[in-house]
């Protein structure tokens, strides 16, 4: 795609999508005594504790929803292991009950041959997972032979709360300790999950990897930051830092103006932010056996931003496509880079 086109259709549509459609109904603030929980210097230098999850698989109950020429899809549930760091966040917690519980669906290809597992995180306001049954799914599943499970984050899909106007608008928002909060609970649950399928599924369906689409890009990386399991990392259209680059974009302009409004910048947030800075700490997966997919003339997710990581976690290749942020999934090239490292590791 030409690369001014590319950049002028992201900056369109978020305008568009945060004028229309992600306009947040709440006036949020931040409660910089309560975001004083995350400082901890062992949580910025062990990652693992800030995203601790149990041990054991989760107890997960599954139903099947439908089947397709590609794929069996299954829905699963399990009770969320993520408890609250900060006191006062504890008690606003409850009132979101919907979130309380990890929810989700498995893929499982139609032919009853799995190559290999794929946990897949989804983008912000995600989690209904229309675009990838339409796009992504079928030829990872029917083509590629591999069992997805897509994960949905806290407060997108079906466990938005119910004041919540659009799914994801309680995740990344002007509340930064619910922010944060939001994240820690995110990896959290996908490290639950990852205990599920490492328990269940390494005699039945190979390797398990992990993937995730910008947002879920950026939860990919803090993960191989507190867990080491995955065999290999697809992080697509992401960076390492929630608070530096996509906030400058077109798509999130509520939120920088829920900011400003309480006279708060990036570098008021930043001491209290550290664990969620990914490329300031070390991933405990292989560089090797992570490839990023990024778009050149991404305008949410900068090549300059996405490169400060891949610089500092000595990653050895990137796949760089001429594309921005929207619509890279449907070129030869993603989906021949995507497979070929894949088939590498299983």
């Amino acid at each position: 795609m030409n690369a001014w086109l590319a950049k002028q259709l992201d900056v369109w549509l978020g305008h568009l999508l945060s004028s229309l459609v992600y306009r947040p109904g709440e006036c949020p603030a931040t409660d910089l005594e309560a975001m004083e929980a995350f400082q901890h210097e062992r949580f910025a230098t062990r990652p693992e504790l800030f995203f601790d999850c149990p041990s054991d698989p989760p107890s997960v109950v599954t139903e099947k929803v439908r089947a397709t020429p590609a794929y069996i899809c299954e829905s699963f549930v399990f009770p969320s292991p993520y408890r609250p760091l900060s006191d006062a966040f504890a008690r606003r917690y409850l009132v979101y009950p919907e979130t309380h519980t990890v929810h989700g669906r498995r893929y499982r290809p139609f032919s009853g041959i799995s190559r290999a597992t794929l946990l897949l995180l989804h983008g912000w306001t995600g989690g209904e997972f229309h675009w990838e049954e339409r796009t992504l799914l079928p030829w990872l599943c029917r083509d590629c032979a591999y069992t997805v499970v897509a994960l949905v984050h806290p407060y997108h899909g079906v466990r938005k709360p119910t004041a919540s106007r659009f799914s994801g608008e309680f995740f990344i928002s002007a509340d930064a300790v619910r922010t944060v909060e939001a994240c820690r609970q995110a990896v959290i649950d996908a490290r639950a999950t990852l205990n599920w399928l490492l328990a269940e599924n390494s005699g039945n369906h190979g390797t398990v990897g992990v993937s995730g689409i910008s947002l879920g890009a950026l939860m990919t990386y803090l993960l191989l930051c507190a867990d080491g399991r995955p065999a290999f990392a697809l992080p697509m259209l992401g960076h390492g830092d929630l608070f530096d680059g996509p906030s400058d974009s077109a798509l999130t302009k509520n939120v920088r103006r829920g900011y400003q409004t309480q006279g708060l910048d990036r570098e008021a947030l930043r001491p209290f932010v550290r664990p969620l800075t990914a490329r300031a700490m070390h991933p405990k997966l292989s560089p090797e056996r992570i490839l990023p997919i990024n778009g050149l003339y991404d305008a949410i997710i900068t090549a300059d931003k996405a490169r400060q990581l891949f610089d500092a976690w000595n990653i050895p290749q990137v796949v760089w496509l001429k594309a921005g942020h929207f619509g890279i999934v449907h070129t030869r090239q993603f989906r021949r880079a995507f497979r070929d490292f894949v088939e590498r590791w299983t």
